[in-house]
């Protein structure tokens, strides 16, 4: 992996930990549906993932052997929990109802070269979960600390970030449009049709 061209592996790398993260999101929906929001009743959904996000807020020095170690020890973890414990019951949620809508509605996306990567839009819908709940809740740690990671990472945290990647806010805001039915914690709030956050927090 190491000699693979490096900004290759920076994306893929970026997407890896962007889909990781998305199970954080996932435990927010988990939460919204039992009605217990605290940021504590979060994490233990999924700790490690919450260890990642501190990881690379502490340790990330750019995609070198180290992070490629951290990010494949994530991943192998994952796995194993899916299989051994049923993880996957937390593994996807809101961010990836997004995903899969976005995809459907961008012809653009399917076979382009400039395209979001499953990784960086699933990780677009757990930074506004994250941000939603900090609003809600008025424990904004989780949302500071994933765009910090972002920032570290690469990950887009404002509309241009999200432009340069491919993604516009007319598509995020079709994308939510459309999970509006589902049982999720973005599909709950943009049933009001209020996409205002979108702009607090991309036009930051």
């Amino acid at each position: 992996m190491l000699g693979t061209d490096h900004a290759i592996l920076d994306r893929l790398s970026r997407s890896g930990f962007g889909d990781y993260f998305a199970s954080i999101s996932a435990s927010i929906d988990v939460q919204y549906r039992a009605g217990d929001l605290s940021m504590d009743a979060v994490r233990s959904n999924a700790p490690e993932n919450f260890e990642a996000v501190e990881w690379v807020c502490d340790g990330f020095n750019g995609y070198d052997e180290e992070c490629m170690r951290q990010l494949a020890t994530y991943a192998h973890n994952y796995s194993v929990g899916v299989i051994v414990g049923g993880a996957a019951a937390i593994g996807v949620g809101g961010e990836h109802k997004l995903y899969y809508q976005m995809m459907a509605q961008n012809d653009r996306y399917r076979g382009a070269a400039h395209k979001p990567t499953h990784g960086e839009l699933v990780a677009t819908g757990t930074l506004v979960a994250s941000k939603l709940l900090g609003e809600e809740t008025g424990d904004t740690s989780l949302y500071e600390d994933l765009r910090e990671a972002y920032g570290r990472l690469g990950l887009p945290t404002d509309y241009t970030g999200l432009s340069a990647i491919g993604i516009e806010r007319d598509d995020l805001v079709k994308g939510l449009e459309a999970i509006t039915d589902t049982d999720t914690y973005l599909g709950a709030h943009f049933a009001h049709g209020d996409y205002a956050v979108l702009d607090r927090m991309f036009g930051e």
